[in-house]
This record gives structure tokens, C-alpha cells and sequence, in this order.
């Protein structure tokens, strides 16, 4: 019980499917309609609470909208059972936790092209020059 929930009810998206399968009665499209908006919860709240690319998870949800769809022509409906969408999910899951680590190890990293560059003279101010006591002054003589 305490390994069965976490498993089944966040990686394998049973808290996405077991709720679409008692609000449509596992009726088709509305059931795999659920499931999509489900897994788009699961691809862009990963990405977004990542910093992903929002290209990255739009290609992901789109990557997951035929994989789902693709498991409905071979099963026929995802109704009965959690594991037919549960594989989709899962392996939507996994995609969006790659491409988090992969979006944060290109924001971490430095950007070497940066740092072969060498950074521009910075010019300083020049204090103002007092006049001198001494007998010779800085400033120019006129002939």
C-alpha cells in the first residue's frame, strides 16, 4: 500500500485516469480528452517548475498526445485499466525530468564563447588635477 500509491497514483498517472475513467464511464473521446489535459498537468507543471523551455515541453505534450493516441488504436479504449495510459504517462514523466536536467545543466553552464573573449577596456575617471604650490605648474605656459 504505501509503494502501490505513489506508483501507480503519480508515475503510472492514475490520479489522472482513475478520476477520467468515473466522469466519462470510459467512454471514448471524452476519456482520452481527459487523459490528454492530464498529461499536459504533468508535462508543463514539470517544465514549468523546472525553468523547461516551453518549446521543449510543447514538444513533449505533443510527443505524448500521439503516444496516447497510439496506445488507443492498439488497446482500443484506455478505460479497465491504469496501466495502458500508465505506460504513456510514465514515459512522458521520464522525458520531462531528462529535458529538466538537461535545461539546467545549459543554464549552469558557462558559456565558453564568453569566456574567451576578452572583456572590453573599461575606461576610469581621472581625479582632477589640483594646482601645485611648487614653483612649476601643470599647466601649460603661454609664449
Amino acid at each position: 500500500m504505501i509503494v502501490g500509491v505513489p506508483v501507480l497514483g503519480v508515475l503510472m498517472g492514475g490520479i489522472y485516469s482513475l478520476p477520467a475513467m468515473k466522469i466519462t464511464d470510459e467512454r471514448d473521446p471524452w476519456l482520452t480528452i481527459l487523459l490528454g489535459c492530464g498529461l499536459a498537468i504533468t508535462v508543463f507543471g514539470v517544465g514549468f517548475f523546472t525553468g523547461t523551455p516551453m518549446a521543449w515541453s510543447s514538444a513533449l505534450f505533443g510527443l505524448g498526445l500521439l503516444l496516447v493516441l497510439g496506445a488507443r488504436m492498439l488497446y482500443g479504449s484506455l478505460g479497465h485499466n491504469i496501466e495502458r495510459f500508465g505506460m504513456v504517462h510514465m514515459l512522458v514523466l521520464m522525458l520531462a525530468l531528462v529535458l529538466a536536467s538537461v535545461a539546467i545543466a545549459k543554464r549552469e553552464k558557462p558559456n565558453k564563447a564568453a569566456l574567451s573573449t576578452p572583456a572590453p577596456l573599461r575606461v576610469q575617471s581621472v581625479m582632477a588635477v589640483q594646482p601645485s604650490t611648487h614653483s612649476r605648474s601643470l599647466a601649460p605656459r603661454q609664449v
